[in-house]
């Protein structure tokens, strides 16, 4: 677990690149390897107090800066040391009051609350009420009803019947009835002819003589069959003189086999013999369509004697057909999705997370597409959980009329125009009907994950 306020990140401590009171700046080049940053905030001691580092004297102590006898009214004295208990980590709230949170990866104090920023892998991160936990927030193990940061519920995944939350992320170990599992996707796609129970089970492809039909109960049924097939209980079975019709029937010496599945002299209207003894619909057969031996390319189906492919499928200028159920080509020929984290299903690009608005994106946070596609947001406004906030700065305001400017719980740098709904009854109706509303917390400046309820107060939302 690290502190937040130390090291190269300082992203709680450093205000326009500034300390804060019982802090002072690290210059760019005393800051470690790791450091990103071109400036950070470290605590004063006396052995390098303030901007200039001074080194205090014996019987002296660092009070906002500066080489004092005793420390300043907005610091405490803690192990010869005057530290700012209001941000202090290893001072929050009181002398040696250390923000040890369980499970978490990094903290922070703020005022006199320690706060858990990231969490350990298998935990996410919660907001707390700090009057009752005596803490802002804290790390909760991750499950599939809250699983990873954003809390997702992975039991709301389309299909899910099994699975886990794995590392912060929902993992699908089975789907429902009418719903198979693609594991290269982690997703549970519906049953359909292309696709019936598994990835690889498509009745068009493995079904010989299949014309029509459905998927039921993960099992490929034909409604319907080629020429030169019968239909047999959801199967084509191949007509032939030798085993003719369901029945196998063998016929006679001069007989042949007709499309029905019947043994009679001579092949009815409509039919042909094409060689072998079974009567042929030159008009449906993709072997022999619209003359005997005029074979269609593979995936193709004869439809009134003209060679075509089977419906969601399409020749895209090649010689033969093609799913319209893939990337590559998904609803037509022309539509590609697109990004590594796309894919194409029931002939529409999806997402294996995210929303698919041309592209895959996190509609919680996508400028571009804010809450809906096609939703963007305006000049000065920033997309945050699906909905456009105005961007400000705290010490300016330039909020309008009925709105506060608060930073976001747990990032410094984020600051928005909201509604100020702590525990102020008239503001609620405005709350509940206003994007921009939360909660401030006690302190009226950090908002946290909380809304304005029924009850006229602000409670946790996720």
């Amino acid at each position: 677990m690290s502190n937040l306020q130390y090291g190269g990140v300082n992203e709680y401590m450093c205000v326009s690149e500034t300390c804060q009171v019982g802090y002072h700046k690290v210059i760019a080049g005393k800051l470690s390897a790791e450091s990103v940053y071109g400036y950070s905030c470290a605590p004063d001691t006396r052995e390098a107090c303030g901007n200039d580092y001074a080194v205090c004297k014996e019987g002296e102590v660092c009070s906002n800066g500066k080489c004092a006898t005793s420390c300043t009214e907005n610091l405490k004295k803690c192990s010869n040391e005057c530290v700012n208990i209001d941000v202090d980590p290893n001072n929050c709230g009181d002398c040696g009051k250390k923000c040890n949170i369980d499970n978490a990866e990094q903290t922070y104090c703020s005022g006199k609350v320690c706060f858990a920023s990231k969490c350990n892998i298998g935990y996410h991160l919660i907001s707390g009420d700090s009057e009752s936990t005596l803490q802002g927030s804290w790390c909760q193990m991750d499950s599939v009803s809250e699983c990873g940061d954003d809390k997702t519920n992975c039991t709301n995944y389309t299909g899910w019947k099994d699975g886990s939350c794995e590392q912060g992320k929902c993992i699908i170990k089975s789907c429902v009835d009418g719903y198979h599992l693609r594991s290269d996707y982690n997703i549970c796609e519906e049953d359909s002819i292309y696709a019936c129970g598994s990835d690889d089970n498509n009745c068009v492809e493995r079904e010989n003589g299949w014309k029509l039909g459905i998927c039921e109960n993960k099992n490929c049924k034909a409604t319907s069959c080629q020429s030169g097939f019968v239909l047999c209980d959801g199967r084509c079975q191949e007509n032939k003189p030798d085993s003719c019709g369901c029945s196998k029937i063998q016929c006679g010496t001069g007989e042949v086999c007709t499309d029905s599945g019947e043994c009679q002299q001579s092949c009815p209207e409509g039919e042909m013999d094409c060689g072998g003894g079974n009567c042929i619909n030159i008009k449906s057969d993709p072997n022999n369509c619209g003359a005997c031996d005029n074979k269609c390319d593979s995936g193709m189906v004869c439809n009134n004697g003209t060679c075509g492919c089977y419906d969601g499928y399409d020749t895209c200028g090649g010689g033969g057909c093609v799913s319209l159920n893939m990337k590559e080509h998904c609803g037509k020929c022309e539509i590609q999705c697109k990004g590594n984290n796309a894919y194409c299903s029931n002939y529409s690009c999806a997402c294996y997370y995210g929303t698919y608005c041309g592209k895959c994106v996190d509609i919680n946070n996508d400028d571009d597409n804010c809450g809906k596609c096609g939703h963007k947001c305006s000049k000065g406004e920033e997309c945050m959980r699906g909905y456009c906030m105005k961007k400000c700065n705290h010490k300016q305001d330039g909020c309008s009329n009925g709105f506060v400017c608060a930073k976001q719980f747990g990032y410094s740098n984020n600051q928005y125009c909201v509604v100020d709904c702590r525990n102020k009854y008239e503001n609620c109706d405005v709350c509940r009907d206003n994007v921009g509303s939360y909660c401030l917390n006690e302190y009226g400046y950090e908002f946290q994950n909380r809304h304005c309820h029924d009850d006229n107060q602000c409670h946790q939302q996720w």
